[in-house]
C-alpha cells in the first residue's frame, strides 16, 4: 500500500508535534529539577498542603530536631507546608553565622496575626524588626545598660536580703508563692516606681490590697494573669489560625479551637496590663510618691513618646519575670537533686564569709566563689529556660552552605542541643556536673564555653535583661544556700516526693511543679 506525499506529510506532522511536546515537557521537568532551590534536608513533604509541618513535634521538640540532625547529617533542617518555611539551626556555628553575622536580615519576628488578635502586638519581643522595635530596645538599653548596675542592683539586693529570706524563714512551705511575688513585685517597682507595701509575710496578698486597682498587689496579680496568656497562646495551639486562616471563621466548639473562646479575655488582659500599671506609675510620679524606676528615669529625661515608654516598661515585666523565676526554679531543682553539689557550694560560701568576717554575700564576691559560679553556669546549661530560642524571621532570600533559605522563613535555634554539645561541654551532657567548668586548680576554666552565649539568644534579639537575670540568680542562690538546706519533701506516709524531670509544653520552660523543703541551717537570720 502506497502512502501519498500528502498523507506522509500529515503523519509526520502529528508525530513531530507530539514528540516535540513530550520533549519540551521532559526538558522543562529536567530544567526545573536542576534549577529548583536546594533546601536544607528534613522530613519528607508527603502530605498535601500541610507538607512536612505535619511532622512538627509537639513535645520536647528540641530532642526530635537533634534526632533529625543526626539522621540527615545536617545542622540545618527544613520543614515546609501551609505556605510556611521553618528552618531549624542545630549548631552554634550555624546560629552565629546567620543570626549574628547576618543579623541585618535575620533579626525580625514571624508576622503572626494571632499576636495582634490576642493583644500582644505592642510587646517588644513580638515586634518585627522595624524602627519601632529599635526605638524601644534603644530606650531600654539607655536606662538599664549593664554599665549602669546602680539602677537595678540595690533594689533587687534589698528584696532578696530583706524580704525573700525572712519570708522563707517564716513560711518555707510557701516558697513558690514567696519567690514569685518578691521577684514580681520588685520588677514591677523597678519598671514603674510602685512602692512595695501590701504583701504579708507569706507572699500572699491581702484581700483589700488586691481589690484596690492602684495597689502593687492588684497590679502584680494583673501582670501574672496577662503573662500567663502569652504561654497559653502557644501551648493551646492558637498559631494554627495563621497556618489555616479559614479557621478564623470556625466556631470555638470546633475540635481544636477551644482557645478561640478565651481570646477576647486574653486581649483584654494584654491591653489592661499595658495601660494600668503605666497610668498608676505616672500618677505616683506626678504626686512625688514614686520610687526611682525606668518610668521615672524616662520622665525625668523628658521622654516625649509615652507610647514607647509604656511598651518598654511592659516588656520589662512580661519578658523578665517568667524567665527569672524559671531560672531560679531550675537552680532549686538542681540543688534538691544533687545534695553533694549543694553542700560543696555552701562550704565555699561559709569559708568566704568566715574569712572576711561578714554575714552577706555581695555581687563583687563572684570571682572569690569559683565553685558557685560553676554551679550557676551549669544551671543555665543543664535545663535552659528557653530550649528553643525565640524564632527569628529572615526578611529576604538567603543561601547558607549551598542551601536556599526562603524569605520570611521561621528560623529556630535549638539552644538545648547546643548546650548539650559534648564538643563544647564535655562528656555526659545530660548530667548536672559543675566541675566541667573548672580547671585542675578548682578555678573557672576560661577555655570552656560560657553557656550565657547560647542561653539568652542570638544576634540583635539577644535578651536585653540578661545581666539582670544573672544578678538575680547569683544573689538569690548565694543567700538561699547560706541560709537553707534544700531537701526532699515527704508525704503523709513518709514517702519521698520525687520531682519530675519532664518539660512543660511552653515557650518559657520552668520545671514541672515540685515539692521540696527549705530547712534553716541556723537559728539566726543573716
Amino acid at each position: 500500500m502506497e502512502i501519498s506525499p500528502e498523507d506522509a506529510y500529515g503523519f509526520f506532522t502529528s508525530i513531530t508535534v507530539y514528540s516535540a511536546a513530550a520533549l519540551t515537557w521532559l526538558a522543562w521537568m529536567t530544567f526545573k529539577k536542576y534549577t529548583a532551590p536546594c533546601y536544607p534536608p528534613g522530613p519528607t513533604k508527603v502530605l498535601p498542603w500541610i507538607g512536612s509541618l505535619a511532622f512538627m513535634p509537639k513535645h520536647n521538640a528540641w530532642e526530635t530536631y537533634a534526632k533529625w540532625g543526626k539522621e540527615y547529617n545536617s545542622d540545618v533542617l527544613h520543614l515546609q507546608g501551609a505556605g510556611l518555611d521553618v528552618i531549624v539551626l542545630n549548631s552554634e556555628e550555624a546560629s552565629i553565622d546567620l543570626l549574628d553575622k547576618r543579623s541585618a536580615i535575620y533579626s525580625s519576628r514571624p508576622d503572626f496575626s494571632i499576636v495582634e488578635i490576642t493583644g500582644w502586638e505592642w510587646l517588644m519581643s513580638n515586634m518585627l524588626y522595624t524602627p519601632a522595635w529599635r526605638e524601644r530596645r534603644k530606650l531600654l538599653q539607655k536606662h538599664f545598660h549593664p554599665t549602669k548596675p546602680e539602677v537595678f542592683q540595690p533594689k533587687f539586693f534589698s528584696a532578696i536580703r530583706d524580704r525573700l529570706i525572712p519570708r522563707l524563714l517564716e513560711q518555707p512551705e510557701n516558697w513558690v508563692s514567696i519567690l514569685r511575688h518578691v521577684i514580681g513585685s520588685t520588677t514591677l517597682s523597678l519598671a514603674y516606681g510602685l512602692p512595695i507595701d501590701e504583701q504579708g509575710t507569706t507572699g500572699k496578698y491581702e484581700d483589700n490590697a488586691v481589690d484596690n486597682p492602684r495597689s502593687s498587689a492588684s497590679l502584680i496579680q494583673l501582670a501574672e494573669a496577662a503573662v500567663e496568656t502569652l504561654n497559653a497562646t502557644y501551648a493551646e495551639g492558637a498559631v494554627v489560625v495563621d497556618l489555616l486562616p479559614i479557621l478564623r471563621y470556625f466556631p470555638s466548639w470546633f475540635p481544636g479551637l477551644g482557645f478561640k473562646a478565651k481570646m477576647p479575655g486574653w486581649r483584654r488582659l494584654a491591653r489592661e496590663f499595658r495601660e494600668r500599671p503605666f497610668e498608676v506609675g505616672r500618677s505616683l510620679f506626678a504626686e512625688g510618691k514614686a520610687e526611682e524606676s525606668f518610668l521615672s528615669l524616662c520622665l525625668d529625661d523628658g521622654e516625649k513618646d509615652l507610647e514607647v515608654v509604656k511598651d518598654t516598661a511592659g516588656m520589662m515585666i512580661a519578658g523578665g519575670v517568667d524567665t527569672t523565676i524559671s531560672l531560679l526554679h531550675n537552680f532549686i531543682l538542681a540543688m534538691l537533686l544533687h545534695p553533694n553539689v549543694q553542700r560543696r557550694a555552701q562550704q565555699e560560701l561559709e569559708q568566704l564569709l568566715a574569712t572576711e568576717k561578714r554575714g552577706v554575700i555581695e555581687w563583687d564576691d563572684r570571682e572569690k566563689l569559683p565553685y558557685l559560679t560553676a554551679v550557676l553556669k551549669e544551671v543555665l546549661r543543664w535545663r535552659p529556660v528557653a530550649p528553643l530560642s525565640g524564632p527569628h524571621a529572615v526578611i529576604q532570600d538567603d543561601e547558607y552552605k549551598g542551601y536556599h533559605i526562603p524569605k520570611n522563613s521561621l528560623v529556630i535555634p535549638n539552644s538545648w542541643l547546643m548546650l548539650h554539645s559534648e564538643e563544647a561541654f564535655g562528656s555526659n551532657p545530660d548530667r548536672f556536673r559543675p566541675e566541667r567548668f573548672l580547671d585542675e586548680k578548682g578555678q573557672v576554666n576560661p577555655d570552656v564555653k560560657d553557656p550565657r552565649d547560647i542561653a539568652f539568644g542570638f544576634g540583635r534579639r539577644v535578651c536585653p535583661g540578661e545581666h539582670i537575670a544573672m544578678y538575680n540568680l547569683f544573689i538569690t542562690a548565694s543567700h538561699v544556700l547560706s541560709t537553707f538546706d534544700i531537701e526532699y519533701a515527704v508525704d503523709e506516709n513518709g514517702t519521698v516526693k520525687e520531682p519530675s524531670l519532664d518539660w512543660p509544653d511552653l515557650v518559657i520552660c520552668p520545671p514541672l511543679p515540685f515539692d521540696c523543703k527549705f530547712v534553716p541551717r541556723y537559728k539566726s537570720e543573716i
